[in-house]
């Protein structure tokens, strides 16, 4: 099924009507509506105002979905729920892309603030990692967000209600880590949905030595490791590495954080692999792996 079904299947269980699901850029599916009838025609069997009706055709306002009654209405256009203003292109299907963008958000939130804000987040240290991460928002969703700092972190906010139904209903997203399972549409995806989910999320909550502030190469203090405080979606990646021949270890809880660990056996085989975004981390990955060569 397509995200877009999968989307709006699960607005409407969630009581929103097709009056609060509305696009851009469809100005010319909303002119073929109204046919050859004047627009005070088509006002008046719709129960809208001319005026807006009119704002809609220019392409000023968004279309809700009860005036679209056409199956392409929804592809590659941009979509806004109703009180949200950014609006966010919904993704046809599961890419490696967006399968990537949901397992960074391991290290991420997406929250409903004070006063109705909605904030989906990304955060890193690592500002070159972010460009990416950005270029991979801007071609899933159709935005173009901004790096800034945090304290002593950066990190990617974007603003949208729209977005964060997305992430909510279609990915399960719990505003707290520890209860947000692995999504049902990443574990039933194909190999390189997982492969791209997997690498995001070590991009995200991954770890290996940082040689530059540590030379000490000794075995026992090397490893390859995936932290999080949901233990379920450590086991989903322990299987599933393991299903490729990658041996790792049971997943433990170390002080409020499950970890687990790549056998050192398989270091050079996990290194191959994936291929990190993280400029940092896919450079000690590969010289750690080497020393396991």
């Amino acid at each position: 099924m397509q995200l877009t079904q999968v989307f709006f299947k699960e607005l409407v269980k969630n009581g929103f009507s097709e009056e609060d699901i509305r696009f851009l850029d469809v100005e010319e599916i909303l002119r073929k509506q109204v046919g050859n009838k004047t627009l005070s025609e088509f006002s008046k069997l719709h129960k809208i105002n001319s005026g807006t009706l009119s704002h809609m055709l220019k392409g000023k306002r968004a279309v809700p979905l009860s005036l679209l009654k056409c199956a392409d209405a929804f592809k590659n256009r941009r979509c806004v729920i109703k009180n949200s203003n950014v609006p966010v292109l919904i993704p046809e299907e599961l890419t490696p892309k967006l399968a990537y963008l949901i397992g960074f958000l391991r290290d991420g939130t997406v929250t409903k603030e004070a006063e109705n804000e909605y904030c989906c987040a990304f955060y890193n240290s690592n500002t070159v990692l972010l460009k990416k991460v950005s270029k991979i928002i801007t071609k899933v969703f159709g935005i173009k967000p901004q790096i800034r700092r945090f304290g002593d972190n950066f990190g990617i906010r974007i603003r949208s209600f729209t977005l964060y139904l997305f992430f909510k209903l279609v990915f399960e997203v719990n505003n707290r880590q520890v209860l947000w399972n692995t999504p049902i549409l990443i574990r039933n995806a194909q190999d390189d949905i997982k492969k791209a989910y997997v690498t995001g999320f070590f991009d995200a909550e991954g770890g290996c030595p940082h040689f530059e502030r540590n030379i000490n190469t000794k075995r026992k203090n090397l490893y390859v490791k995936f932290v999080q405080k949901n233990k379920e979606s450590l086991e989903f990646i322990k299987d599933y590495l393991d299903s490729k021949g990658i041996q790792t270890r049971s997943v433990y809880l170390e002080k409020d954080k499950h970890v687990l660990k790549i056998s050192n056996k398989s270091i050079k085989s996990f290194s191959k692999f994936i291929k990190p975004l993280h400029p940092v981390r896919a450079k000690n990955l590969h010289k750690l792996s080497k020393l396991f060569s």
